[in-house]
């Protein structure tokens, strides 16, 4: 407030943003400080506010301070720790990004639209049963994503950066109070959203900042509830998924069918030719079967003999990684 501010009033406890801290802090008699929580600390990072995280520690000198962070870089942690003075780092997590109470579930979309994968996914009755929060990534696919609901006569809400407070409070009390079933957002509402409510989570799109995904899965399963965080996976997402299996998604797998969506056993396996120019089995395969049919010795026929021998050489190949890989979980090796 502008009294707290002037120091006509000195309160027990101070919520303040980073440009708030100096101007407050020389209103008042920083030795009395005993304590400053830097709360969301990657958060104040990575919007541009380091230089005034330094100053608060350096005008309180003596307070202890406390970093709480979700996610940090190991690039950070080295200037975090001198700049708090920490003695030590405590991890919460016992090596997991979320907890284990969150299952984290591929939905291979098998080229079908993503609207129609996301539509099935919804209907199914493990989804259908509770709240949802559908994630995209731009606020263009969320109109896009509005549009697809209201037309499949989705009950839902939107949320992101361009509501304001009242409109935020108004979205999430009908959420809370179950006026609808399906919040769709941005990563606007990736964080700081404490919704017990929430059973599954959904993917549209993947962040643009892939630490943002487990953001998003954490927003399922609070305080110890079951939750569940799926992905909507096509072609073009492959990489990210691999990616984010190494970081910890432990996935699982679902895919989009006619009738709607069921586990299945292994990885997406709707996509293997796109290892094809990245496996050297099948890149000598190719070269062999051109090296039957010279280009100095050209006879009738030869360029369509060409491409049945490599066609043939495909064919085997996709047969030998399905052989491989089928009942396989590991993403790394399904993909």
């Amino acid at each position: 407030s502008k009294e707290a501010e002037s120091g006509r009033i000195v309160p027990d406890v101070a919520i303040l943003t980073p440009q708030l801290f100096k101007p407050f802090t020389k209103a008042i008699d920083t030795k009395k400080v005993q304590r400053v929580i830097f709360d969301e600390g990657d958060m104040i990072l990575f919007d541009g506010f380091l230089d005034e995280m330094e100053q608060a520690c350096q005008m309180i000198p003596n307070a202890r301070k406390s970093f709480f962070s979700a996610s940090l870089g190991s690039q950070w942690l080295t200037r975090v720790k001198r700049m708090c003075h920490a003695e030590e780092i405590i991890d919460i997590s016992q090596g997991r990004i979320n907890g284990a109470n969150i299952r984290h579930i591929l939905v291979d979309l098998r080229g079908a639209k993503r609207s129609e994968g996301l539509l099935k996914l919804l209907s199914a009755p493990e989804v259908a049963d509770g709240r949802t929060i559908v994630f995209v990534s731009r606020r263009e696919e969320l109109k896009q994503v509005a549009y697809d609901l209201k037309r499949a006569h989705v009950r839902f809400e939107t949320i992101s950066g361009e509501l304001d407070k009242r409109g935020i409070s108004k979205v999430i009390s009908g959420f809370v109070d179950g006026d609808f079933q399906v919040l769709l957002a941005t990563d606007f509402a990736s964080r700081g959203l404490d919704l017990p409510e929430v059973k599954s989570v959904i993917s549209y799109t993947l962040p643009i900042d892939q630490g943002y995904y487990f953001h998003r899965a954490g927003r399922s399963g609070r305080f110890d509830a079951p939750g569940t965080s799926y992905v909507l996976c096509g072609k073009e997402d492959l990489t990210e998924c691999r990616a984010l299996q190494r970081k910890g998604a432990g996935f699982t797998f679902m895919a989009v069918k006619k009738d709607g969506v069921s586990s299945v056993k292994s990885a997406p396996v709707s996509h293997l030719n796109q290892i094809k120019g990245e496996n050297s089995y099948l890149t000598k395969a190719i070269v062999e079967a051109k090296r039957r049919y010279p280009l100095g010795h050209v006879k009738p026929g030869y360029k369509k003999k060409i491409k049945t021998a490599i066609r043939v050489a495909k064919s085997k190949h996709k047969k030998k990684i399905l052989r491989t890989n089928l009942g396989k979980k590991d993403l790394t090796h399904g993909v």
